[in-house]
């Protein structure tokens, strides 16, 4: 058993371990692309990123019918004619569908039905009203403004408004240009050849010639690269890393493995403060702990990528509080060796990650930048970091009162035997409290320098 142990350790560890020492993934010529710098919600991404963002926008899907989503997006801006016609918009509200005439049994509708709906053209226009009058929308049109935004985003992508891929001489910070500047470059010599590369490649998307896509791919690439600075391959190559490997997917995985292992292990006799660990709980160790490292490579690479700590959106927010429960478990589980605190941290922590992964559209994924009040006050941002420690460690004691509750309804006989689990409770409370409170202090400190 021992040798069974020692090797789930060592398989789960290489495989992490792999994970982190992973290089810049070798390319295939169709998916060149993939790492073409392009500006976008206010910062620079590669066009795997916002081609995953732009159509989960429209379809409510990464990769809609299947498709890659770079191949999808520069078929959109390839063919105008045909993607007008094609269903990719989604929009699932049925009484707004009633109210726009839209058949309701539809998932998905045409650019060119919304554009052409009289009533959706009007809500356009009432909505315009509000925001220039600065009054907030009411619940239906809201879904409106929803559906709006993705007709629009269509119609983005078509006239190649989107794709802002055309770097400024003047420098990475600066607005760059897009395909649809370049097909109105008129006879600017310096940017010619990226003009004829650019046309190449929309050609070979078109009619779907390989060979000439291939080509065309790398001439694009090289040929937007000579018109101003660009940032370095390997960050980009990093964030479509980032993008493939779903470190945060792969962490709840190994998080739910060990949880079912430590669920189903028996504990032998020992010591009441410190039990002698089983194989089985070393197997179930070793499963969170790896687990843990893919944890903190996302961190590690969504930092990077981003330049910044974690605390823009909903979305981080709910990784961070995830991976901070299990950090405070790790912590105590190796102190007091009760299996409790990585059984209670562990299932919270699955939770919160299966949610982000299915829930994109309620729990953002996408990296943004630092609003200016966080960008300039670094006491504002550990404020953020330390409050949501706090709730990482209520989260741990969410999970242990649940255990406490579950064993006292299953063996009340037993309910007052339980005085470690108490403890185990007690503990992680305090590490909320404590935390609560610097994060509470460190925001009246931040408020000093606002």
């Amino acid at each position: 058993m021992k040798k069974i142990v020692g090797s789930v350790m060592l398989l789960v560890l290489f495989i992490t371990g792999g994970a982190l020492a992973q290089g810049a993934p070798e390319l295939s010529p169709e998916k060149k692309l993939s790492t073409l710098p392009v500006q976008s919600g206010g910062r620079l991404k590669t066009l795997d990123t916002l081609s995953r963002e732009t159509v989960r926008l429209v379809t409510g899907k990464v990769e809609f019918n299947d498709q890659d989503p770079i191949l999808t997006l520069l078929s959109w801006w390839a063919d105008p004619e045909t993607t007008k016609k094609a269903e990719i918009i989604e929009f699932r509200d049925l009484e707004t569908k009633k109210k726009l005439g839209l058949d309701p049994d539809k998932r998905w509708y045409t650019y060119e039905q919304l554009v052409d709906n009289k009533e959706l053209t009007a809500a356009q226009e009432e909505i315009h009203q509000l925001f220039k009058l600065e009054e907030e929308l009411d619940s239906e049109q809201e879904k409106l403004q929803e559906l709006l935004v993705k007709v629009n985003a269509v119609h983005q992508i078509m006239d190649g408004t989107v794709l802002q891929a055309v770097p400024n001489p003047e420098g990475l910070q600066e607005d760059w240009g897009s395909f649809g500047d370049l097909e109105h470059a008129g006879t600017l010599e310096v940017v010619q050849p990226a003009v004829k590369a650019v046309k190449q490649l929309r050609e070979a998307v078109k009619s779907g010639d390989q060979a000439l896509f291939q080509t065309s791919v790398v001439a694009t690439c090289q040929e937007l690269a000579r018109l101003g600075p660009v940032p370095e391959e390997q960050m980009m190559a990093r964030e479509v890393r980032y993008n493939e490997f779903h470190p945060f997917r792969k962490a709840w995985i190994l998080y739910l493995c060990g949880l079912l292992v430590l669920s189903f292990v028996r504990q032998p006799s020992g010591d009441s403060e410190k039990p002698k660990r089983s194989n089985g709980y070393w197997a179930g160790f070793s499963l969170i702990t790896a687990g843990f490292l893919l944890h903190i490579y996302g961190f590690v690479l969504r930092c990077l990528i981003a330049g910044r700590p974690p605390v823009t959106n909903m979305y981080e927010s709910v990784i961070w509080v995830a991976f901070g429960a299990v950090f405070f478990a790790l912590i105590l589980e190796l102190i007091y060796s009760k299996r409790y605190y990585l059984i209670a941290a562990s299932a919270g922590a699955v939770v919160c990650l299966v949610l982000a992964d299915i829930l994109p559209t309620v729990l953002d994924p996408s990296i943004h930048p630092l609003t200016p009040v966080l960008r300039s006050n670094f006491w504002l941002t550990i404020h953020v970091l330390s409050i949501t420690l706090g709730y990482a460690a209520f989260l741990l004691a969410l999970g242990l009162g649940h255990i406490v509750l579950w064993k006292c309804a299953l063996r009340p006989k037993e309910a007052e035997n339980i005085s470690s689990l108490h403890d185990a409770l007690y503990r992680s409370l305090q590490i909320g409290v404590l935390l609560l409170a610097a994060g509470t202090i460190l925001g009246g400190v931040s408020n000093k320098y606002t």
